[in-house]
């Protein structure tokens, strides 16, 4: 059952047995530095608000928020873009990507009437395509994510993860750096993993 994942964790999950990623019936998502350690198609269930572990248990990550610094500038090509002015492990939380959640009959009226573009939404979709329900459009509200470019040969990946809301439909799109990424290169993603 999705919607009651508690674990009864005193400490940071670490050698628990009875921890989020195990109830939802994963491995442990992520290592003792809290970098990823599964693929994108595995779901991650962290430890949540009803949980009895502390901010130090490795099952909290996304949750923490993103620890690299990164800065928006002006690139020739394909106009704005993110890079890092630090160096990135393979594996590191980056970023959570986030905008309005909209239905797909929204999505699809907003990109015909052109008050969206396609560039900057998100299907919510871990279940499969013909079940997605909702986008993230962040065409108008979002954070530094939003300037993530495209690159078949991109060095994030987004994960699928749960946190207080259970919901099936309403993951959060994490970002993971995928490679070590050094200071000064450009963030860039696979804009068509996850879209048809």
């Amino acid at each position: 059952c999705w919607v009651c994942l508690v674990c009864c964790c005193k400490k940071n999950c670490q050698f628990s047995n009875n921890c989020c990623s195990k109830l939802g019936g994963n491995v442990k998502a992520y290592d003792a530095n809290k970098n990823i350690k599964v693929s994108v198609d595995y779901p991650i269930f962290e430890c949540n608000k009803k949980c009895k572990c502390t901010s130090s248990c490795i099952n909290r990550v996304v949750q923490l928020g993103s620890k690299v610094n990164v800065c928006i500038y002006k690139s020739r090509y394909p106009g704005w873009a993110l890079r890092t002015y630090n160096d990135i492990k393979k594996g590191q939380f980056v970023g959570i990507y986030v905008g309005e959640i909209i239905t797909v009959e929204e999505c699809n009226q907003r990109i015909q009437n052109s008050s969206s573009s396609i560039d900057y939404t998100w299907k919510l979709d871990f279940n499969g395509p013909k079940t997605c329900k909702f986008f993230v459009d962040s065409t108008n509200y979002g954070n530094f994510t939003r300037f993530i470019n495209h690159s078949c040969e991109a060095n994030l990946s987004i994960h699928f993860v749960w946190i207080n809301c259970l919901n099936r439909y309403f993951p959060q799109l994490a970002l993971f750096a995928n490679r070590k990424i050094f200071a000064g290169e450009q963030l860039t993603t696979d804009y068509f993993v996850h879209r048809s």
